[in-house]
């Protein structure tokens, strides 16, 4: 993997943390409503994907779709500027998700700066 060439800095750690932080309200928002949506259609969240990357949303109703596909792209094209916005281009953001998936020492170091960048 090419992210194993190139280490994450201590400021990557801050930018994505960031990111992560003024990303959650937006994304707790989009989520909530297309659950709502969802569930009120009787349709189990885990048979759709709502990633800005990649979406599948055959299992919901057509008449759903396109409501659903717009609180999803809406929401992603707000993500993709806080990423911007602190820094880091999506690659590099996606690249650090993954990375800090597998990445104990990684999660560890996202996990302190998180709770350090909450602090007051």
């Amino acid at each position: 993997m090419a992210l194993a060439q190139t280490a994450i800095t201590d400021p990557e750690i801050d930018q994505y943390a960031n990111a992560v932080l003024q990303m959650d309200p937006a994304r707790s928002e989009a989520y909530t409503q297309i659950a709502n949506l969802l569930l009120a259609a009787n349709i189990d969240l885990n048979r759709v994907n709502l990633g800005c990357a990649h979406s599948n949303l055959t299992a919901a109703p057509r008449s759903l779709r396109k409501e659903v596909e717009a609180l999803r792209v809406s929401y992603c094209n707000q993500a993709r500027e806080i990423v911007d916005q602190n820094g880091l281009t999506a690659q590099r953001f996606n690249e650090i998700t993954a990375a800090h998936r597998e990445d104990v020492a990684l999660g560890d170091r996202l996990r302190q700066a998180l709770v350090r960048l909450q602090q007051p």
